[in-house]
């Protein structure tokens, strides 16, 4: 709840970040968590007592192009008062790796377009903005895709070239 109303205070509607609750967002991540979307894995960072940071990531769920070759981080979030520490970069850096050893050679995430904090992390982390633009529709805000290659070997212009035809 906290990184949510700090990553997005700006972004989004305060009416609606100020109405979150814990035991809302308890009985979504359960739900969630009883039925994961398939594929999809989830890791958390904690401390002694705190859960500090989770990353989730599985199987790109909207690039039919690159079905089978493409992942999908499909959540980072981390504390604000672990901002900046390093706990979002090993996380990522994790889930990057488990989505290669998967035999994805292609990374991507969904990130809100005015949230420049965001994207200068995943700009830092060699995902750059791919292209795709889409309007969010539960809270109508812009999103974009950062992506990147995991596999330097594959020549990725030709592969879209194929997966276009």
């Amino acid at each position: 709840m906290a990184s949510w109303q700090h990553a997005y205070w700006e972004l989004l509607s305060r009416d609606y970040l100020r109405s979150l609750t814990v035991s809302d967002l308890t009985r979504s991540w359960r739900r969630r968590l009883t039925v994961p979307p398939p594929g999809e894995e989830l890791w958390v960072a904690v401390t002694e007592d705190a859960v500090i940071a989770f990353c989730a990531a599985g199987p790109a769920r909207d690039n039919r192009a690159w079905d089978g070759y493409a992942g999908e981080i499909t959540y980072l979030y981390v504390h604000p008062s672990m901002v900046g520490r390093g706990v979002g970069t090993a996380l990522m850096g994790f889930a990057l790796g488990k989505l290669e050893r998967r035999g994805c050679v292609w990374a991507e995430v969904a990130v809100l377009e005015g949230n420049h904090r965001a994207r200068r992390f995943y700009d830092g982390l060699g995902m750059r903005f791919g292209g795709a633009r889409w309007v969010d529709p539960r809270f109508e805000v812009p999103v974009i895709r950062h992506e990147r290659a995991l596999n330097a070997v594959v020549d990725f212009d030709s592969i879209r070239v194929e997966s276009a035809r």
